[in-house]
């Protein structure tokens, strides 16, 4: 087949920051020219030698630049490659100059040229081996840039660009293929949260056969498996208190102290929470029971306006698991409560070890300590059961008059183990990544990497016996039993981390780090709508269950049928949220609160990494640039 080639001529606009050292931040669009291979019939387009070559077009946010103190400069910038004949690359590049003059455009070269010059010299010389010649065609400072607050506010609401903050891939660097695994286990925990829920609200149905579930239920596997479902939300904890540690360290390492970034910290974390919160909220007070049609619709739909018509107020003070727990207001946003009160004291704790960095072992021992002996007392106290049992009795009402449930399940104090395991992690991910021997002298760490599945094993294959049997209570065992329980599942997730981010290529999870088979465009999408599907997921179950035929017949294929369902509309609207509300709300807040910078230092967002990921489900803590 006959090819041609076509030179194709256009400018490459690259942007790249430089710090001048001069109060002055600039960034650079970069122009190039260079060739197209293309198919002479057009059906066909041979990319692999124009791949090879140095981008056509790149850009860097002029929106990031025009906010960064101190003042900024925005500048278009044309490289052209430097021939050399012994470049494999450079033999496909035309090499042309366009050469041509904006006004003031001399004096902008003489400030800004050799700082340009060095940076793509040494972009150009690390990824391509070859040498280049800047020049500045035209820049934008700082003062006009400063004009576009207003503009910045208004394009908050930009569906394009709201959609391209959600698409976008985080920079390639190593901090990022470390984190990146997050947003894989944000979406695994959260297919498994949306499953189990389907299985309780069909429990709540006016179904034909309930002895299904019954059988179901005497089953062992099935008491295993309801013993673990528990534990997901403990999962995203661990993610939480991680981010809060990774990003408060990077923030504040070589920095004075400053007690500022508490209070900030938390009223920026409230108002990340409170938009889609909202917005759920105004839709079950006003018109959820409008899509009721069941007999058992009034469980999901009457019951749960009524409750937060009445209680609304406790839920957005993110206390509604201690006060009044019964007859909870939107019951699965107990958790909510528990990760805003963990992150108010991990911020606090990573305050105390900023301010006295050397006490940073007996906070982390303390903060174990307590995610220890919380569960353990007041398992003993409420002479309660070690782990959760099986009842169908409980499922009646929205599980809210279920003791388990409102005295145990929900509270803080039960799950705080793997939010500061959580935190732990990102303390030691630093100090690994400072001196990676550390973790491969640790003995620990090495015995522990084989442990771990026995240890869960140990825990949770016991489950069937607190289904059996009515075991006396309280019980001072059993207590111990419930604090090791936790204790053990949250040592377990932060092994299971470090592994993946420091194991070697050999092992699993280094293949699993290397491959990036976890941080593929649809994880990384559905991890960033994490938070949104979990608050909305229960409404679209309730709405679904609602509907239900009252002669409905429990089976396998209606629980997928509707478990699929619920997952497909919570992606919906959960994209539907992130661009119409949860993202533009964020900016706004990001505005306001640093007073038209755009830069809230360690309150930013981690999405300029981990983009958006976390408030989970909550990233938590803002920072500066990576969540189901």
């Amino acid at each position: 087949m006959e090819t041609a080639v076509m030179n194709h001529t256009g400018p490459k606009e690259m942007v790249r920051s430089a710090n001048l050292g001069l109060e002055t931040i600039v960034a650079v669009a970069v122009a190039f020219s260079l060739p197209i291979v293309a198919q002479a019939d057009s059906t066909y387009h041979d990319m692999s030698e124009y791949r090879r070559m140095p981008k056509l077009y790149q850009y860097d946010s002029y929106e990031n630049c025009m906010q960064s103190k101190p003042a900024a400069t925005f500048c278009v910038v044309k490289t052209v490659v430097k021939p050399d004949n012994k470049s494999e690359i450079w033999e496909i590049i035309e090499y042309i100059i366009n050469d041509w003059l904006l006004p003031n455009i001399s004096a902008l070269r003489q400030q800004h040229g050799s700082v340009i010059n060095i940076c793509q010299n040494y972009k150009l010389q690390t990824e391509y081996n070859l040498s280049s010649f800047s020049e500045i065609e035209y820049c934008t400072t700082g003062e006009i840039g400063a004009r576009t607050y207003e503009s910045n506010l208004l394009t908050a609401f930009s569906v394009r660009r709201n959609i391209h903050r959600l698409t976008e891939a985080p920079p390639d660097n190593q901090f990022q293929q470390d984190l990146g695994f997050l947003d894989a286990v944000r979406v695994l925990a959260m297919t498994i949260v949306i499953f189990s829920h389907v299985l309780i609200g069909e429990r709540m149905t006016t179904s034909q056969t309930p002895e299904l579930a019954e059988i179901a239920d005497s089953m062992s596997v099935t008491q295993i498996f309801a013993a673990i479902c528990p534990y997901t939300v403990n999962i995203f904890l661990a993610v939480s208190g991680f981010l809060l540690a990774v990003f408060f360290i990077r923030y504040t390492e070589n920095k004075r102290f400053n007690l500022n970034q508490l209070w900030m910290g938390v009223v920026n974390r409230y108002l990340r929470s409170f938009p889609v919160y909202l917005m759920v909220m105004l839709y079950t007070v006003s018109v959820s029971d409008l899509l009721q049609y069941s007999p058992s619709a009034y469980q999901f739909m009457v019951l749960s306006k009524a409750a937060c018509r009445g209680k609304w107020w406790i839920n957005f003070l993110y206390i509604s698991n201690y006060y009044q727990p019964q007859e909870l207001c939107l019951i699965h946003t107990w958790y909510l409560s528990a990760d805003f009160q963990l992150f108010v004291i991990g911020l606090a704790a990573m305050m105390v070890m900023w301010r006295y960095p050397q006490s940073w072992k007996w906070i982390m021992g303390t903060l174990f300590g307590v995610g220890f002996a919380l569960p353990a007392i007041r398992t003993y106290v409420f002479a309660l059961d070690a782990m959760m049992p099986i009842s169908n009795k409980g499922h009646h009402l929205r599980l809210w008059y279920e003791r388990l449930y409102v005295d145990f399940y929900q509270t803080t104090d039960v799950h705080c183990a793997s939010y500061f395991a959580g935190m732990f992690v990102g303390i030691i991910y630093h100090k690994i990544r400072k001196n990676e021997q550390l973790i491969k002298k640790s003995r620990i760490f090495k015995v522990l990497q084989y442990l771990i599945v026995p240890l869960l094993l140990a825990f949770f294959l016991p489950a069937p016996v607190f289904n059996e049997l009515d075991l006396p209570k309280p019980s001072l065992w059993m207590g111990l039993y419930a604090g090791l329980h936790r204790w053990v599942f949250a040592i377990s997730l932060a092994v299971i981390f470090l592994m993946y981010i420091f194991n070697e290529s050999g092992t699993l999870f280094g293949w699993l780090r290397e491959s990036r088979i976890l941080q593929n465009a649809f994880i990384r999408v559905s991890g960033r709508l994490s938070f949104s599907i979990y608050l909305i997921h229960l409404s679209v179950l309730e709405a679904i269950l609602s509907n239900q035929h009252e002669a409905v017949r429990l089976s396998m294929a209606l629980m997928i049928t509707v478990f699929c369902s619920v997952t497909m509309i919570s992606y919906i609207l959960a994209f539907l949220a992130f661009v119409f509300i949860e993202k533009p709300c964020d900016i706004m807040f990001k505005q306001l609160l640093s007073g038209g910078s755009g830069n809230s230092g360690p309150r930013k967002n981690a999405e300029e990494g981990q983009n958006n990921s976390s408030r989970m489900i909550s990233v938590s803590i803002q920072t500066p640039k990576t969540k189901h």
